[in-house]
């Protein structure tokens, strides 16, 4: 491979349903939580309420930076994600 090496990482995030979006997944935080319990006492659906109640699960993705370049005109910085454990990404 003879691109580069410009940096790159890992990012552990745990990852939850996204109940405004599914179903899609979202990184997790304390307000998103909190925000998800409340959309799940709301629910009157038991399968949607055992779906959304799910805590989040741990996720793990490496990256790698590509190339920085210029997108009509804003700059940007092209990755490569690559999911090692998790959910869906």
């Amino acid at each position: 491979n003879d691109t580069p090496n410009l940096g790159g990482g890992e990012i552990n995030l745990p990852l939850q349903r996204d109940h405004r979006h599914p179903p899609f997944m979202r990184v997790s935080t304390p307000e998103s939580e909190s925000e998800a319990l409340r959309a799940v006492l709301d629910l009157n659906h038991a399968g949607y309420k055992k779906l959304m109640a799910k805590n989040p699960k741990p996720s793990t993705t490496h990256f790698r930076i590509l190339s920085h370049e210029s997108w009509f005109g804003h700059e940007v910085t092209r990755v490569e994600l690559t999911p090692i454990t998790g959910r869906t990404h």
